[in-house]
């Protein structure tokens, strides 16, 4: 019995002397990533572009935004999309710099359709930020093409 008991704590000692082994490479391993510059974590962006203002003329659409962050911010991509498979989509490369809570406009030459038919024709505005980050706004044609008005 005495035998048995030996290879028991012989085993123990061994799980143990394994773990602590175990915990200094790891002791060791962080210390070498903080001697070599640690990783830093960049947390995501909260929304920092709102598009507050759709306006319908003909031939343009007028897009406003708001930067709700506290930078300044790039738009690098502007794309248009909408529910009526009659209606072209429209993606753009831009290069508008929004200052900190700040707001701009911008128009861009499209050939949007009146809403008709009974149901609304939605156009979908997407902005794309200089870190690939998407936001969106939404807003509904007019019922008429001659209509000079904003949404919301």
């Amino acid at each position: 019995m005495a035998a048995g008991n030996e290879e028991r704590v012989l085993t123990r000692n061994g799980i143990v002397l394994l773990a602590i082994v175990g915990l200094l490479i790891a002791g060791l391993a962080v210390l070498v990533t903080a001697w070599m510059g640690a990783p830093t974590i960049t947390p995501m962006p909260t929304a920092e572009f709102q598009i507050t203002g759709i306006q319908f003329e003909a031939g343009y659409l007028n897009i406003t935004v708001k930067n709700t962050g506290a930078n300044v911010k790039e738009i690098r991509q502007v794309a248009i999309e909408t529910n009526n498979p009659k209606v072209p989509e429209f993606k753009a490369i831009a290069y508008e710099l929004v200052p900190a809570g700040g707001q701009i406009s911008f128009s861009i030459s499209y050939e949007w359709i009146p809403s008709g038919s009974g149901f609304p024709v939605t156009y979908q505005v997407k902005l794309t930020d200089s870190l690939g980050y998407v936001y969106q706004g939404e807003g509904y044609a007019p019922w008429d093409s001659t209509f000079r008005g904003e949404w919301p």
